[in-house]
């Protein structure tokens, strides 16, 4: 009978170290970032946006494992919200551990579709492991731009 009142005693107490508002990102939290960073780069210009991209203290851009990365369409990075050692190096050749050569694929979606979705396996930002990650990527019209912004799986 203890036990039992020891047990009634502790689950209030563990769901409230429980953060309920932590939930996985979803892929309508990915599109949706990467839409508001395309209409920050029509409102604001290039220069502007990537700095709020880059911004880790800018929760807009900023959200658990979420965040925005920008390429060209040869492959250099020109904003990266996790990394900022990416900017400005050409990732056209980056493979994912299964060989997948992620940013052609990106490039490609853009290319044939103007958006779309790319899966392959990269390090999660809050865990730390290789996990599979879908990124949501949309050109800028009339700009050679490509607003990424990925989900694990």
């Amino acid at each position: 009978m203890n036990r039992l009142f020891a047990l009634l005693f502790l689950l209030p107490a563990l769901f409230l170290a429980y953060d309920v508002s932590a939930k996985n990102a979803t892929a309508e939290d990915a599109t949706a970032m990467v839409e508001k960073g395309i209409k920050l780069i029509k409102a604001k210009g290039q220069s502007a946006a990537f700095a709020a991209f880059n911004d880790k203290n800018n929760t807009e851009f900023h959200q658990g494992e979420l965040y925005l990365f920008v390429y060209d369409s040869n492959g250099t990075c020109l904003s990266h919200g996790n990394n900022p050692k990416q900017i400005g190096k050409n990732g056209i050749n980056s493979m994912d551990p299964n060989g997948k050569y992620f940013v052609k694929e990106i490039i490609a979606t853009v290319k044939t579709k103007g958006k779309g979705w790319v899966d392959y396996f990269f390090k999660n930002p809050v865990s730390r492991k290789i996990e599979p990650m879908s990124t949501y990527v949309a050109k800028v019209d009339g700009q050679d731009v490509i607003v990424c912004c990925g989900i694990f799986k």
